[in-house]
């Protein structure tokens, strides 16, 4: 499963920016863009790790190219070099999850080459107490995704449109005018 972003949803003021960068930000077949929660679930086996392990390694591709997707978008941003937008958040989160356990990870970019992802914790889900616990993070998460980085994802792409208005406004004025000037 894979939380993102709708491009006509939560986006639908950003079209204009989204239509210019193609397809760099869709995560999957579904048009889900900038996403930011993957969980994968693997039922128990005969050999109960096994299951959880196989989560685990998806989880770890699949938050990383959250991250990168993410990424993507902050490189653009360096470029303009517009200084009154902050890059977004590109940590993403995971989960992997079996019948009996959830392992909540987050994943984040360090420098131009290194991804890093970190265990926040893991969570017996037949103990009452930990599965409450367990998803109250998860709807924390959900709630950052639809709150906080969302609007940081707006802004950016605003500022991004802002920009390119801005270039062509200046590539107009300067084609206007005349070759005479000395």
């Amino acid at each position: 499963m894979l939380y993102g972003y709708r491009r006509h949803g939560a986006l639908a003021q950003q079209q204009a920016q989204l239509i210019s960068m193609g397809a760099q930000m869709v995560a999957n077949s579904q048009d889900l863009i900038y996403p930011f929660f993957v969980i994968e679930f693997k039922a128990d086996g005969p050999s109960r790790s096994a299951g959880l392990w196989v989560a685990t390694n998806q989880c770890l591709g699949g938050s990383a190219s959250c991250v990168h997707i993410a990424e993507r978008l902050n490189c653009q941003l360096r470029q303009c070099k517009w200084d009154e937008v902050q890059p977004i958040d590109s940590a993403a989160f995971s989960v992997a999850m079996s019948g009996t356990e959830a392992r909540l990870y987050i994943s984040w970019k360090h420098n131009e080459l290194d991804y890093y992802t970190r265990k926040v914790k893991s969570f017996l889900l037949q103990e009452p107490e930990q599965y409450v616990e367990f998803r109250k993070y998860v709807l924390n998460i959900l709630d950052w995704g639809k709150d906080k980085r969302l609007e940081g994802i707006r802004d950016t792409l605003s500022s991004l449109l802002e920009e390119s208005r801005k270039r062509v406004l200046l590539i107009d004025l300067v084609s206007t005018v005349p070759d005479q000037i000395d």
